[in-house]
């Protein structure tokens, strides 16, 4: 398994500006602690298994579904919402395997809805997700990391209180200087092959 980046930034009739594209670093650990416990919690889902992070450093049982119809790892953050999906940040330190949030999240760019599909064939399968962030602020942002958080709907914190979204990506993207009124957008590619 694994996962590509790529960066693409457009002035404000469209243009590409620059595009880089890179193989992701680091799935994080919340990532396999995450696919233990889909794998592990048996057909009711009704009690935790694993003990994921989330972005503010509470311990959450996952899953913790009460009900087969709630989203368990939901990557579609909404327009405007920093808290999950693909989320940007400030910060070009190096992730580490034990990341449970960005290390600079940047909430003064605007966030659009992160959207994503899947496809599958006998080689292999794939599953994108993309999200466009506009700078509205009249001065240049430089981006240096990317991640996805995704957000358990049925969060059940251990100690204190939770959005129940956990980071599973975390990248280093370089230096990405978005202008104002210019846009980056990040896409995240995750594969498997046969």
């Amino acid at each position: 398994m694994g996962a590509t980046i790529d960066c693409e930034i457009r002035d404000e009739d469209g243009n590409l500006v620059s595009k880089t594209t890179k193989q992701s670093d680091s799935f994080v650990s919340n990532f396999l602690l995450a696919m233990y416990g889909l794998t592990t919690a048996g057909a009711t889902l009704t009690s935790g298994i694993a003990i994921v992070t989330d972005t503010g450093g509470n311990l959450l049982l996952f899953p913790s579904a009460s009900s087969l119809s709630k989203p368990l790892m939901y990557a579609m953050g909404v327009s405007g919402n920093t808290s999950f999906g693909i989320q940007v940040g400030l910060s070009g330190t190096a992730p580490l395997s034990s990341d449970y949030s960005l290390n600079g999240l940047c909430t003064t760019i605007g966030y659009s809805s992160t959207s994503g599909w899947g496809i599958a064939n006998n080689s292999g399968a794939w599953v994108y997700f993309n999200r466009v962030f506009t700078n509205n602020t009249g001065s240049n942002i430089v981006i240096q990391e990317a991640g996805i958080a995704v957000q358990d709907t049925t969060s059940n914190s251990l100690f204190g209180s939770s959005s129940g979204a956990f980071l599973i990506l975390h990248d280093v993207t370089g230096a990405q200087t978005v202008a104002p009124n210019n846009a980056l957008t990040v896409n995240y590619s995750l594969y498997t092959y046969v």
